[in-house]
């Protein structure tokens, strides 16, 4: 009969296929009801997908075989003010992780890790976070995206708990005034719903500036990838998972960074397929349809939809803004102007009560800015955009002569230009 192997009490010793089979038996048991995704195991995007064992999943398969683990920092080196190397600080640190069952040695595992990873070594900040030493210096770039709550970015301020530096401000301020943003509402403090504007920007990768902080954290992070590869080992759990996430792609993220890469890496291609489809040859589409929401900033930037979640904190209000501008020939903005968003129990409600308001408008000859609600988000606007009174940027124009609350603005903007 074929045999496998075990180690007990330090001894090699035969096993039957059978026994072994039941071994497994149980541990894909365990994997099945214990073991829990995007927790102890998650499947990283753009690979084979057979899932890739986490730090919490290792302690729950150590704790199903009892082990024990050891660790002993084999290679070490700190050079703390970078003599060593060109002047940037360096720390490198090797880690051996030994496994033992009932005091016997049965495994180990190594990791490495060194300050000069891409998550450690660099930052990616704002234009205005760009230290000023490394202002002149050519800098790598991406797009990043930017969210800020409607009190943070009415306040602007430059001290204080929620101090960001004026250019900051200024590229939220710059968005809005050009429509270039989107929009939700989330529970805030003491669970008021309060507006978020979301823009989308350019990052740049600066040097970290106190990578002296961090030291603990990569000595931590060596002992981690130490400890998985040394249980991943040890259990022989290769038929469910392949090797830890440190030596996969998107090498030297933490798993957060990780787990939070596969959610962006879905939604993204949920998008695509949402582009894709907006681009087919639409069969009936709306006589008065004259404004097309924006699609410089992904949907996937807002939360998903949950329906255990007030349907105005999740991609279901840009949905609400996107079908309101489509079916009304307005711009998303517009629609966000007409209803209070909370007021309502669901997108369709708000939707029928959104139709109501502007056929009650059209058969009174209603003017928008008749309208209180309007009148406010105009107000808002003018104090965000032009940071002048609202009151004084009203008076520069005709109101009545707009059709919209969007060509208002946009003359405000005009009429505060020829005055200076």
């Amino acid at each position: 009969m074929d045999q496998e192997v075990m180690v007990v009490n330090g001894d090699i010793m035969p096993q039957g296929v059978e026994t072994v089979k039941q071994r497994y038996g149980r541990i894909a048991s365990f994997y099945e009801t214990v073991m829990i995704p995007e927790v102890d195991y998650m499947v990283i995007p753009g690979t084979s997908g057979k899932p890739s064992l986490l730090k919490s999943g290792a302690e729950k398969l150590a704790a199903l075989f009892r082990f024990t683990v050891d660790f002993e920092y084999e290679e070490k080196e700190e050079d703390w003010d970078g003599s060593r190397h060109g002047g940037e600080p360096f720390f490198y640190y090797r880690v051996c992780c030994r496994v033992f069952s009932g005091g016997i040695q049965v495994g180990e595992g190594k990791g490495s890790i060194n300050s000069w990873e891409s998550r450690y070594r660099y930052r990616w900040v704002s234009k205005g976070d760009i230290p000023f030493e490394q202002r002149n210096d050519e800098l790598a770039t991406r797009t990043a995206v930017y969210k800020v709550a409607d009190w943070q970015l009415k306040k602007s301020e430059t001290t204080g708990p929620y101090a960001k530096p004026v250019e900051y401000w200024q590229m939220f301020h710059d968005a809005i005034a050009a429509g270039d943003f989107e929009e939700y509402y989330e529970e805030g403090y003491k669970g008021r719903q309060q507006r978020i504007f979301v823009v989308t920007s350019v990052a740049y990768r600066v040097t970290n500036p106190d990578i002296y902080s961090q030291v603990n954290t990569l000595l931590k992070m060596g002992m981690k990838r130490a400890y998985v590869d040394a249980i991943l080992r040890t259990t022989g759990v290769g038929a469910f998972f392949t090797q830890d996430v440190e030596d996969l792609p998107g090498f030297g993220y933490s798993e957060d960074e990780l787990v939070q890469q596969a959610v962006v890496a879905e939604k993204a291609k949920e998008a695509a397929n949402v582009k894709t489809e907006e681009q087919a040859p639409s069969q009936a589409k709306p006589e008065r349809q004259t404004a097309a929401p924006s699609s410089r900033h992904p949907r996937e930037t807002l939360p998903k939809h949950d329906p255990t979640k007030p349907w105005f904190t999740t991609s279901a209000y840009q949905e609400y803004l996107d079908e309101g501008a489509a079916a009304h020939g307005m711009s998303p903005r517009e629609i966000s102007s007409q209803l209070h968003a909370p007021d309502y129990k669901t997108k369709e409600e708000a939707l029928i009560a959104l139709a109501d308001k502007l056929d009650q408008e059209k058969a009174g000859e209603t003017h928008w800015s008749e309208d209180a609600r309007v009148m406010e988000i105009l107000r808002k606007n003018i104090d965000l955009t032009y940071k002048i009174a609202p009151s004084d940027g009203i008076k520069l124009v005709d109101l009545k002569d707009f059709d919209t609350m969007d060509s208002a603005l946009e003359a405000v903007g005009l009429a505060l230009d020829e005055q200076r």
